[in-house]
């Protein structure tokens, strides 16, 4: 191969090499611990900031890829609640299969 003599920019040559964030606008707030299949049920944790009734989130991970609203929110002992809060433990229906450690996004 020869080398072809083409010069490159300033700005080019000290741009950075870095790949932009693909979803910016989205935030990872937990993950899916376990699903239910005949119930249809995720029990999900909460890592951070707060979850409310009617919220719209998106359930992704390598398979999974999903998009709803909250229709109910339960904590770990079945009483139903309105808001959620970081680090909680919580369930959810959901209307098709999550898998464990799939993302939990909202829109920010």
């Amino acid at each position: 191969q020869t080398k072809m003599n083409k010069s490159w920019s300033n700005k080019c040559k000290l741009a950075e090499r870095r790949r932009q964030d693909p979803e910016p606008h989205k935030t990872v707030i937990g993950l899916v611990k376990h699903y239910f299949s005949r119930s249809k049920v995720a029990i999900i944790q909460l890592t951070k900031g707060t979850l409310t009734k009617n919220t719209q989130i998106q359930i992704k991970g390598p398979t999974t890829n999903i998009t709803q609203k909250i229709t109910e929110l339960r904590d770990e002992n079945k009483n139903k609640i309105e808001i959620a809060e970081g680090n909680q433990i919580l369930t959810i229906p959901v209307i098709t299969k999550v898998r464990p450690n799939d993302k939990i996004l909202i829109w920010s």
